[in-house]
Parts: structure tokens; C-alpha cells; sequence
């Protein structure tokens, strides 16, 4: 099953700038995603001058991480869904552990982030996941903890 960009949109709150998967070629609720995003010259990320990186060129690690963190998102809230549940508030990444970056990510480069769910509860998921750049492995993580929070437990900051 595919999933575009409309269809992402509905699951998760990020919009533009923010919202880092374009789309899902495929996904088995309460198993497995594989999420894309394309990195592109036009990307927010590279209008703001970078010079604290090393390679000004790449994509920020951050927004990798982030990324990563919706394509989880999204894989939880459809495993709810095939449960017959419902997210109650926002879905968001709570935590991630064991992250490691094997190689920097450039504009016209496609991420492929391949998640795994561990464990699945009603008010979170356990995942794992990696991050591929065509047969080249740039990132993984061993454990994100995705969250389902009602929208009234998030407080505003001012």
C-alpha cells in the first residue's frame, strides 16, 4: 500500500517547512514502513547560511533525525488505525536512543527511512529504524519512542 503526501498530511500535524516525507511507497500497519523523502536545493534548510557545519552542502543531521521521527509517526498512527483506534491527540517522537550517522546527505539524494515497530501499545510504540541513500546505509537508530498525546496535556509556549 502507497501513501502521498495528502494522505501523510492527515495522520501528522507538520506542514511546510516541516513536514519531511513526501511519501510511503509501503506499509504493513503494526509491522514495518518505508518512508521517502527527497532532499532538494530548494529545501528551507539551505536558504539560512551554515556556517557552524562542516559540509554546508549536507542535509542537517536534525532534520534526518526529524524525518525519520514522522515516517515512525505515521507507521503508528495507521497501526492504530488497523486496531480499529484512533489517535486521541497528536502523534509526535517522544524519545530516540542508539542514533548513528554513517554519511552526509546531499541535495538530489533520496532517504529512504525503513522503520520497524518493536512493541505497540495504545498510547505509544517502540521502533526502530534506518535511513538508506540508494544501497548506502547513512543512519540508524536503535529504539524511537513514538507517542500519542491528547492536545490538551501540550501546553503553549509563549
Amino acid at each position: 500500500m502507497a501513501i502521498d503526501h495528502e494522505e501523510i498530511k492527515a495522520l501528522i500535524p507538520h506542514r511546510y517547512p516541516m513536514l519531511l516525507v513526501d511519501r510511503i511507497d509501503h506499509i504493513e500497519p503494526g509491522v514495518k514502513i518505508i518512508a521517502l523523502k527527497r532532499v532538494l536545493s530548494s529545501d528551507s534548510c539551505f536558504t539560512q547560511p551554515r556556517s557552524n557545519r562542516q559540509n554546508r552542502l549536507a542535509y542537517p543531521n536534525s532534520l534526518m533525525i526529524e524525518s525519520m521521527g514522522q515516517a515512525s509517526a505515521v507507521l503508528y498512527s495507521l497501526s492504530l488505525k488497523s486496531r480499529s483506534q484512533e489517535a486521541s491527540g497528536i502523534v509526535l517522537l517522544g524519545s530516540i536512543t542508539g542514533f548513528k550517522f554513517h554519511h552526509d546527505v546531499f541535495p538530489g539524494d533520496k532517504m529512504e527511512h525503513r522503520v520497524k515497530i518493536s512493541s505497540l501499545l495504545s498510547s505509544a510504540a517502540v521502533c526502530e529504524g534506518s535511513t538508506w541513500v540508494g544501497e548506502t546505509l547513512v543512519a540508524e537508530a536503535k529504539r524511537m519512542l513514538v507517542l500519542n498525546r491528547p492536545s490538551g496535556e501540550l501546553k503553549k509556549v509563549s
